[in-house]
């Protein structure tokens, strides 16, 4: 890598050491990050990784990298790339090394919807108060006005387990409006796969077959503005 700034090659150097790339996909990250070489077919080459997997101190390097590489004057154009390369190569596990504290805010006009959508599953998805729908109104917001976003956000979570595929089908469930035979089959074919993956968005935990059955009983029959009651709660809070 050429960069001019000494300090900024540092930097650059140091989130994507933090990252723990493969070979193929450090050699591509060299090439893509450079300004004369940034085209965006390149990201097609990007061999997918889970940086959920990544420890705990190298998801904070990697924060601190990025958060360093944010305030650096005049490197906007480097931190879009870079953004645009970790979200190639991790799918919605790139905000593990993007965001903190569910911060998307910087990251807006450079993420598509669809990775916008899978970022937000994958922050949400195994947080103890996922069932309340006032932290998912921006993944209702987006659904409700594109459901097949959501579905493209699917295709995008490719982490160690489905929780984040998982919310996102349920979410496109409630969204959906059912036109047409083809958005009919979808939404069956996604509610079944939810049923069965329902303790996933708890952790895989394993619930008692009364549990589960409330649980699939509410996925089911609720309306879509019906609030979580205090039974479920305590099933939620109990298997977290």
């Amino acid at each position: 890598m050429n960069l001019k700034e000494d300090g900024l090659s540092r930097i650059i150097t140091g989130a994507l050491c933090a990252l723990n790339l493969t070979e193929a996909n450090q050699a591509l990250a060299e090439q893509y990050l450079e300004p004369e070489e940034a085209d965006p077919a390149l990201l097609l080459k990007a061999k997918h990784q889970d940086f959920s997997k990544l420890s705990g101190l190298a998801r904070e390097a990697c924060l601190t990298w990025c958060k360093e590489l944010r305030e650096w004057a005049g490197a906007e154009g480097l931190l879009a790339r870079y953004v645009r390369f970790a979200a190639a190569v991790g799918g919605s596990s790139a905000c593990h090394v993007l965001v903190s504290r569910r911060d998307l805010s910087w990251l807006s006009g450079q993420l598509t919807k669809e990775q916008t959508a899978a970022f937000r599953a994958e922050l949400y998805a195994h947080e103890t108060d996922t069932l309340q729908q006032g932290c998912l109104s921006a993944l209702y917001s987006m659904g409700n006005k594109a459901p097949e976003v959501l579905l493209g956000a699917m295709e995008l979570c490719w982490g160690q387990d489905d929780a984040s595929k998982i919310l996102l089908a349920g979410t496109y469930l409630y969204c959906v409006s059912l036109k047409d035979a083809v958005a009919e089959q979808t939404a069956s074919n996604l509610l079944q796969r939810l049923l069965r993956r329902l303790p996933e968005l708890f952790g895989g935990k394993v619930f008692s077959d009364p549990e589960l059955l409330r649980l699939q009983d509410f996925v089911c029959n609720s309306s879509g503005d019906e609030p979580v009651g205090t039974d479920l709660r305590k099933i939620g809070r109990a298997h977290v």
